[in-house]
């Protein structure tokens, strides 16, 4: 059975789809990045809900990478950066390295934390500062698993995705739309479903403030004489 016809029944073996190794592999190379030779051997000892629960429990037990000494360097008031070009992507680099080594022996955990990077996306080459790197990835990872609703709320404030979608450049007197605009469309509620041109601009307002610079490299920051305080009516409430 295809997975798009099939239902959303739990699987049960049986004899015409029994709980094998051709299952216990696939069932890897979709949760994780596929599984050794004694790791099928064993997942084939449980049941496949079992199996499951045990991929999904360690790995919402797992710990965060220790941050790298690069975690919070900044270009203002003190420059971190000897070489600012050839540190940014030598840290990059370094970053990449400890994923893939993370994908390794942390898979479903980095297989999610990939899929959110698919979908919160803030581009490297907007932002460029080792500091907002770290940190949206480590947003990725903490909220991988949990409450969706404080996900987004966290990855809307990170230094990488206010620069990448001008959210720091939102402020009471000048409201940009971009990151309101892309949180309903593609972040969350998905396109012309269920919101209107005038939420986007009273949910713009909403969000001023927050601050992030890829000249300074400095993490993020509320300034409140940039908050519009007056009432935004958004999906019919006004607050």
């Amino acid at each position: 059975m295809s997975c798009a016809t099939g239902t959303i029944n739990p699987y049960v073996p049986s004899g015409d789809m029994p709980w094998n190794r051709l299952r216990a592999s696939h069932l890897y190379r979709r949760l994780t990045f596929g599984a050794t030779p004694q790791e099928i051997k064993t997942a084939l000892t449980f049941t496949p809900s079992q199996v499951v629960d045990q991929l999904i429990n360690a790995a919402i037990a797992q710990t965060l990478p220790a941050p790298p000494v690069w975690y919070n360097w900044t270009r203002q008031p003190i420059n971190n950066y000897p070489d600012f070009n050839s540190d940014i992507y030598g840290h990059r680099e370094q970053w990449g390295v400890q994923w893939v080594n993370d994908m390794l022996t942390k898979g479903l955990r980095e297989k999610l934390t990939l899929f959110w990077q698919n979908h919160f996306v803030a581009g490297w080459l907007d932002y460029q500062c080792s500091s907002y790197l770290y940190e949206y990835h480590k947003i990725l990872q903490q909220y991988a698993f949990g409450n969706f609703k404080d996900f987004v709320y966290q990855i809307g404030i990170t230094p990488a995705m206010l620069v990448y979608l001008n959210g720091n450049v939102n402020t009471k007197e000048s409201p940009n739309e971009n990151y309101a605009r892309e949180l309903m469309e593609l972040f969350t509620m998905g396109r012309d479903n269920g919101y209107t041109q005038e939420d986007i601009e009273q949910l713009a307002r909403a969000l001023t403030g927050w601050q992030a610079s890829s000249d300074t490299c400095q993490l993020t920051t509320f300034d409140a004489s940039l908050f519009d305080d007056t009432n935004k009516t958004i999906f019919g409430q006004t607050a």
